[in-house]
């Protein structure tokens, strides 16, 4: 039983200021992690994060989505990965202390790209963490990408990519928003989540819904998720939820009302 878990930078971070981490907030969900594996209710476990205020700001200010245009991005690039480093360091850490035993993995050293979108995998290094035991945790990543220099690996696509490769039974992407809902609830008091959505109804949402950050927001969500369809109707279960307040994850992992679950 594999379960994947996306945190998701704007859960982990403020996006509107650099560097912003949500530290009691991380210990906490480190917490419920333990808390679900010590019970049972997850075996396996891959962690996958979106890099947030420390990475999605700097790719913005540098045009880094956009792919290699100048030799004048090279050097914000390598600092962007520096910062970006701090919050996997930190990530990894928050998880070390609530004795799960985590190991640090970085997509570009296993993925590459091709204008734009990932290629070639080699989950094997992943494979072999998780046989032993251990917790990989991957986060969003630039990769070489041999049509335009290099390219951004959002921790949404490495989610999905790791499901499909790996077979995983649980597929839950943990943001700060609970689930998908009829409107942006930050902005419209009338919006209502809704608790399923069929794999029909979502491809229509991902076709029709605003993107609202550079990997895409709820709209990319549905868009990766559209990529591992069979998966879903063979079984996996995808859940998007909030992990904002308390007992959401061990809700996501027992089917009891949370978020939105994606049907096929």
């Amino acid at each position: 039983m594999l379960t994947i878990l996306k945190l998701g930078g704007a859960l982990l971070t403020d996006k509107a200021r650099p560097d912003s981490l949500r530290t009691d907030l991380l210990a906490r969900i480190a917490h419920e992690i333990h808390q679900c594996i010590a019970s049972g209710l997850i075996n396996q476990l891959i962690v996958v994060h979106g890099v947030g205020s420390y990475g999605h700001l700097p790719v913005l200010r540098h045009q880094l989505h956009r792919g290699f245009q100048s030799p004048e991005q090279l050097l914000p690039f390598s600092h962007t990965q520096s910062q970006v480093m701090a919050l996997r360091r930190a990530i990894v850490s928050a998880l070390q202390q609530a004795n799960i035993p985590a190991v640090l993995m970085l997509p570009s050293s296993g993925v590459t790209a091709s204008n734009f979108a990932a290629n070639e995998h080699f989950f094997a290094p992943v494979a072999g963490f998780l046989r032993i035991g251990m917790i990989p945790v991957l986060g969003g990543d630039v990769l070489a990408d041999d049509q335009v220099g290099f390219s951004i690996y959002g921790g949404d696509a490495i989610s999905v990519d790791l499901a499909r490769y790996f077979g995983a039974d649980h597929l839950l992407f943990a943001t700060d928003v609970d689930g998908v809902f009829t409107a942006d609830p930050r902005k419209d008091e009338t919006a209502q989540r809704v608790p399923q959505l069929s794999l029909r109804q979502m491809h229509a949402v991902a076709l029709s819904g605003r993107q609202w950050d550079v990997s895409g927001a709820m709209a990319g969500k549905l868009k990766a998720i559209a990529q591992v369809t069979e998966q879903i109707e063979q079984g996996m279960t995808v859940r998007l939820f909030s992990m904002l307040q308390p007992g959401q994850l061990r809700a996501a992992l027992t089917n009891a009302e949370s978020g939105t679950q994606i049907t096929p």
